[in-house]
């Protein structure tokens, strides 16, 4: 871990921050929080979005990471 602390620093097509991980499922997160969803079916929807669009941005299978959930 302490190793790929800093890649960033090395690697100039690292960035330094995950602001536009965290910025693109801000709304579905913030929709969850907000409206308390994660105790209602529609709050299983949001959290499922927000799993799917995390895994698209790490470039993972949708497919391979639900399975490991499941």
């Amino acid at each position: 871990m302490k190793s790929s602390l800093f890649t960033f620093v090395i690697e100039s097509n690292v960035p330094s921050t995950n602001n536009d991980a965290e910025n693109s499922i801000r709304k579905c997160v913030m929709q969850r929080k907000v409206r308390d969803q994660v105790k209602s079916k529609s709050g299983m929807i949001a959290v499922l979005l927000s799993c799917f669009e995390t895994w698209r941005i790490r470039s993972q299978n949708t497919l391979s990471e639900m399975v490991k959930y499941i």
